[in-house]
C-alpha cells in the first residue's frame, strides 16, 4: 500500500546524505544532474553557493513507501527503486540536483527522494505547496501537491504499483475487516498525513536530521540547532520530559515523536563529545607521528652530511 509524504528541510543536505547512508543501509542509490554519486550533499551545497542562494529551504524530500504485508506479494527493492527514479524525473528534467535512496530496513520499503532547492541550470528556487496560492517573482519556480500526486498515480499504475487512493481503499477494507471504522485522513493525498499529524511528521523529520549532526557538542549547541528548525522545547519537567513546539505553535511530546526526551539528548552529547575526543586525539597523535618522522629525517641528513 504507497503512501507519499512531502516535507520542507532547512537542516544541510550533508546531514541528510549521513542520516540516509548510516550504516551501509542505503540498498540503491541514483543521482540526477550530479556529475560525482558520492560527493551528492557537496554539490548541492556548490549550487546554492554559485547562485548566492545559501538560506532558506535546502532542501524537498519526498518519501514514498509500501508496506511490507504488500511487498512480499508484490513489491521488490528494484521496482520501488525504479518508481522513485521516475518521479524524480520530474524535477531533474527541469534542472534539479536530485537524489533517489532506497531503505529497506523497515516494515516497509520505501524511497527518499532529494531535491536540491536551487535550480543548478538557472538559480531559480524551488517551491511545492499544497495548492495555488502568492506566486513567487520570476527567480522561483512552483510546483503544487496535486500535479505530483497525478504523476505518482500514473507512475505507479504503468509499473503496476498500488495509486495512492487505491492504497487508500485497501487499508479502509482491512480496517473494517477488523471490526473498525476507517479514519477519516487523506492519506491518499499529498502530504499523506491528517492535519494533526502533519506537522509531527515534519517535526520528527527535523528531529531525526538534528541527531545526525556531530557538531552538537552542548545542550546550547542543541537548542541553537533545534530553532533554525522552527523548534523549541515548551516544556522540559524534572524527569525530563520534553514537549517540543513548533513554529506555528504545535506542541508535542517527545514520547510522540521518538527518542528525543532529556535523557537522549544527553547520550546524543556524550557520543558526539567523546568522538569529537577522539578525533582531537587521533590528530594529536598524527601530528606527533609525523614531527617524529622530520626529526629522524633531519637527523638521518645530518649524519650523512657529516
Amino acid at each position: 500500500m504507497g503512501v507519499l509524504k512531502i516535507l520542507s528541510s532547512k537542516n544541510s543536505c550533508k546531514n541528510i546524505k549521513n542520516y540516509l547512508e548510516k550504516n551501509d543501509r542505503a540498498e540503491k542509490e541514483t543521482v540526477l544532474n550530479i556529475d560525482n554519486p558520492k560527493k551528492w550533499a557537496f554539490e548541492m551545497q556548490a549550487t546554492k553557493i554559485a547562485w548566492d542562494k545559501k538560506d532558506g529551504v535546502q532542501f524537498y524530500q519526498i518519501i514514498d513507501s509500501y508496506e511490507r504485508e504488500e511487498n512480499k506479494e508484490h513489491y521488490n527493492t528494484r521496482d520501488v527503486h525504479a518508481a522513485g527514479v521516475l518521479k524524480a524525473k520530474m524535477f531533474s528534467d527541469l534542472g534539479y540536483q536530485v537524489v533517489v535512496v532506497t531503505h529497506n530496513d523497515t516494515n516497509h520499503i520505501h524511497n527518499h527522494i532529494i531535491i536540491n532547492s536551487v535550480n543548478a541550470e538557472s538559480g531559480k528556487k524551488l517551491r511545492i505547496s499544497k495548492a495555488k496560492g502568492e506566486q513567487y517573482k520570476d527567480d522561483a519556480v512552483d510546483i503544487y501537491a496535486r500535479d505530483i500526486k497525478k504523476m505518482n498515480d500514473e507512475i505507479c499504475k504503468e509499473l503496476g504499483l498500488h495509486t495512492l487512493s487505491e492504497s487508500k481503499k485497501i487499508k479502509d477494507q482491512r480496517t473494517r475487516s477488523r471490526g473498525k471504522q476507517p479514519e477519516s485522513r487523506k492519506t491518499d493525498e499529498i502530504y499523506a498525513e491528517e492535519k494533526g499529524k502533519s506537522y509531527k511528521a515534519h517535526m520528527r523529520n527535523n528531529l531525526q536530521q538534528i541527531w545526525e549532526d556531530k557538531d552538537i557538542l552542548t545542550q546550547t549547541d542543541f537548542e541553537k540547532k533545534i530553532k533554525q528548525h522552527g523548534l523549541s522545547i515548551a516544556r522540559r519537567t524534572g524527569t525530563g520530559t520534553i514537549t517540543y513546539q513548533d513554529q506555528y505553535g504545535h506542541k508535542v511530546r517527545a514520547k510522540n515523536l521518538g527518542a528525543f526526551n532529556q535523557n537522549d539528548i544527553d547520550k546524543l552529547l556524550t557520543q558526539n563529545q567523546q568522538q569529537r575526543k577522539n578525533e582531537m586525539e587521533r590528530i594529536r597523535e598524527e601530528e606527533r607521528r609525523r614531527a617524529l618522522e622530520r626529526a629522524r629525517n633531519y637527523n638521518r641528513s645530518r649524519g650523512m652530511s657529516r
